[in-house]
């Protein structure tokens, strides 16, 4: 099998909004959101549904020039049908059922979701995401990423693994940085 993927020229929304040198009006950030939730909007119109899975502003990518948002890296993507496998993602960018399915789909491994840091990929379990969180979880992380574009900051980053996994785990939710 080969993969052939289409090269795009530009840089992931991360390293564009957090670079200084290179500033980007709230007015751009704005369509930008707008385009990234018109991708969401049409993966999870498609029947079956699919769900991004790891949405994170690394996996934006912005060309150069235009700044047109393209969403990239669909390698935890899930069809929702009944062999669903569990969503995986980015510790502080996933929604909270996801973190504690995974976490319950452990067993005695514990849980490996990675570091929080942006640039890291979460683990998957063995449980499968309820079929009503499975593109909710996405709008989650999407509130996430607006969050990313307002502050340039990412979330949670102040928390451990095992903080966010019990404050979860108790039906709370870690305050954003």
């Amino acid at each position: 099998m080969v993969l052939v993927e289409e090269y795009i020229p530009g840089r992931s929304m991360e390293s564009h909004l957090t670079d200084e040198s290179s500033p980007v009006s709230d007015a751009t950030c704005h369509v930008i959101l707008l385009v990234v939730c018109n991708a969401l909007r049409y993966l999870h119109s498609l029947r079956p549904t699919v769900a991004h899975g790891d949405l994170k502003p690394s996996n934006i990518i912005l060309e150069h020039g235009c700044l047109r948002a393209r969403l990239i890296d669909f390698g935890l993507s899930r069809i929702q049908d009944h062999w669903s496998r569990p969503l995986g993602g980015t510790l502080s960018y996933m929604a909270p059922e996801v973190v504690v399915g995974l976490a319950a789909g452990r067993q005695g491994g514990g849980l490996h979701l990675g570091p929080t840091t942006p640039s890291s990929e979460g683990g998957e379990g063995d449980s499968v995401a309820s079929n009503s969180s499975f593109c909710q979880s996405d709008m989650f992380s999407y509130g996430r990423l607006a969050f990313f574009v307002a502050t340039r900051r990412h979330p949670l980053m102040v928390w451990t693994k095992a903080a966010i996994l019990e404050a979860y785990r108790e039906g709370g939710m870690p305050e954003l940085d």
